[in-house]
């Protein structure tokens, strides 16, 4: 190809790409104005509780509902909240016990796992309720496991009450030695060790709507359920107030917009540099943290489906999830075939660049998920697995990663061709 068509080329390259990025800027100030009008009409997004501690924050989320649950809390309503919660998760037979509530209850190590810290804890005379609150956070290594083996050294009836956005279930990196049957947990001898619900933040909506109508007439407690019933549809997306810009993005019409915006944000972010109304958008809607968070949606939706897929293939040993932490940006998946131990994580540098690593390692010798679960992770393996040293790292990201955006995006699914790679990288390892 001769100079002159290699410059036709980046020309038509150049065209193209800012043509994509003036469709973005258009996007972005037609919600800038359909806002602008909300506000005109009175809408509103000011909200006291936002403002001291953000919508999605996870420690002040805790701190209110437990004072809530309190009934020796600021709120002087007694066991009014903490009835109407029992009664609306069906445990109605635990509201005649006196109850004390903690925030932040710190257990001892008596599972051999460190100590551990329950987000929410309701004590009893004769019972123990765990609320373990996982918005966004990840999972920690034997996280529920190690609260209920402190707590049954004091309490014979135990309760695990599992809140999350969705009302997701633990993995088995949290659950460790447990499985969960029906509405119980159990250990490896079938024990039953603890009660067990999963709660979803739109049970705790209810939950404040159900507060609310019996303090309609305390004007100051009225008021700061409604300020906690906006966050709680802010988080949950069923805010109707002011439209907020992820939601305007995931509408039909403007899907493929964000499929843009999330593959080129940085290159979209110099070339309005000199555009004063698109930066003050971007700055006002925070773009990198709803980016952020829509990768690590995609992320969390990768990883459970993997999960679901390393379990079903007959040719791999049950997979465990292993750590998956915002703060670090790592996730991975342990598994092992007949012959080798393996690794499918998210590199740390890259949330969504899928690699798949045969273990190494002359200590462990992997061979069953038990071993790479107990060794590689408490011992010295894991220092040197999270510096990606002792595998053969193979890369999964080798098809187009706007394709993980656009599938997730356009239809909520994860390109099958992941699978294929993983499968065909292992048959790869296994006959080297």
């Amino acid at each position: 190809m001769n100079s002159e068509k290699i410059c036709e080329c980046l020309k038509s390259y150049q065209k193209e790409r800012n043509q994509h990025f003036l469709n973005i800027c258009s996007v972005l100030k037609e919600f800038s104005h359909r806002k602008s009008e909300m506000r005109l009409r009175g809408f509103n997004d000011f909200n006291y509780f936002e403002l001291l501690s953000g919508q999605s924050k996870e420690n002040a989320h805790s701190k209110i509902i437990a004072e809530f649950l309190n009934p020796y809390g600021s709120h002087y309503q007694g066991n009014l909240f903490l009835d109407n919660f029992f009664e609306l998760i069906d445990l109605s037979e635990l509201k005649q016990q006196s109850w004390q509530a903690y925030i932040e209850y710190f257990t001892d190590d008596n599972a051999g796992k460190g100590q551990g810290r329950i987000d929410i804890a309701l004590e009893s005379e004769d019972a123990f309720i765990i609320v373990e609150n996982k918005i966004y956070a990840g999972e920690q290594e034997a996280q529920i496991y190690k609260y209920v083996e402190d707590i049954r050294t004091k309490h014979r009836k135990i309760y695990v009450l599992y809140l999350t956005l969705n009302g997701d279930d633990p993995s088995s990196k949290s659950l460790d030695m447990y499985k969960i049957k029906e509405d119980s947990l159990y250990d490896n001898n079938d024990g039953e060790v603890a009660n067990y619900y999963t709660i979803s933040y739109s049970k705790i909506l209810e939950w404040m709507y159900l507060n609310l109508s019996v303090v309609e007439n305390i004007s100051n407690l009225r008021e700061a359920i409604k300020q906690y019933i906006k966050i709680l549809e802010k988080l949950l997306g069923k805010d109707d107030n002011i439209m907020n810009l992820k939601d305007f993005l995931l509408q039909e019409e403007n899907k493929e917009i964000l499929v843009d915006l999330i593959e080129n944000k940085d290159d979209f972010i110099e070339y309005i540099k000199d555009d004063r109304e698109c930066k003050k958008i971007v700055m006002q809607e925070n773009l990198d943290d709803l980016i952020w968070q829509l990768k690590l949606e995609i992320r969390e939706k990768c990883v459970k489906e993997l999960e679901i897929y390393l379990q079903k293939e007959k040719k791999f040993d049950n997979a465990i999830r292993g750590h998956y932490d915002i703060r670090d940006k790592m996730a991975y998946m342990l598994f092992t075939s007949k012959k080798y131990g393996y690794i499918l994580f998210f590199d740390n540098k890259n949330i969504l660049n899928l690699k798949l690593g045969k273990i190494n390692c002359s200590e462990c010798k992997p061979k069953n998920i038990n071993c790479i679960k107990n060794k590689c992770q408490e011992t010295h393996c894991w220092d040197v697995i999270k510096t990606q040293k002792c595998f053969n790292i193979k890369d999964i990201d080798s098809f187009d990663s706007i394709e993980l955006y656009r599938n997730y995006v356009l239809s909520k699914s994860i390109p099958i061709k992941i699978k294929e790679k993983i499968y065909n990288s292992v048959q790869d390892f296994e006959t080297e």
